[in-house]
């Protein structure tokens, strides 16, 4: 979960530097919609380990009959 979690921050980051450079005029839209596409990738990713994650300590909680921390 850390490596998606860092993958949203380095996407959120290029999303940055891609408008800064649309605005400027040295960087496409197409540039600019690709960075967009890749920070949703992330956050999709992010959720789904998170999820995944969840999931899975609750059925190893279930099956020890004890809480996992």
């Amino acid at each position: 979960m850390d490596t998606t979690k860092v993958s949203v921050e380095q996407a959120e980051e290029s999303l940055m530097i891609q408008k800064a450079s649309y605005e400027v005029g040295i960087g496409t839209n197409l540039d600019l919609r690709d960075a967009v596409v890749a920070l949703d990738t992330a956050k999709k990713n992010y959720i789904q380990a998170l999820y995944s994650y969840n999931t899975n300590k609750v059925k190893l909680e279930q099956v020890m009959g004890l809480p996992v921390k």
